[in-house]
């Protein structure tokens, strides 16, 4: 009996484990990358999946907030033609958003490992 429960532990573990982990052909960058990607690249979309609340909080400058909350809507009206870049507090929203867009077929998308927590530059308050 006690093997069944450990089991099932394990599997729910492996299962948050993945859920975390980016898929195939997600790309990512730092928080200090992305500073040089956004003042160079001037193709990509940059987007922040936090909450409204947070993100008025504090954002980078050039950022779209497209919470995850809301982000099957939302993400159906970003350019599939340019480069996705995503950003969250600590990289696991961006990492579902990431797979999320992977799946829905967007070509190149590139995640900001350590998020907002690892951004060292400037933001912005408000919206």
């Amino acid at each position: 009996m006690n093997w069944i429960i450990f089991a099932v532990i394990v599997l729910i573990i492996l299962t948050m484990v993945k859920r975390m982990m980016p898929m195939k052909g997600v790309g990512h960058i730092t928080a200090d990358e992305l500073q040089g990607k956004m003042k160079k690249d001037k193709r990509a979309h940059f987007i922040d999946v936090r909450e409204p609340n947070e993100f008025s909080a504090g954002h980078i400058k050039g950022m779209d907030n497209v919470p995850l909350s809301r982000f099957k809507s939302a993400a159906s009206g970003l350019p599939k033609d340019k480069e996705i870049v995503v950003i969250c507090q600590s990289g696991n929203r961006s990492v579902a958003a990431s797979n999320k867009l992977k799946k829905a077929g967007f070509g190149e998308v590139t995640n900001v490992r350590g998020g907002m927590s690892a951004w060292s530059g400037q933001v912005k308050r408000g919206t």
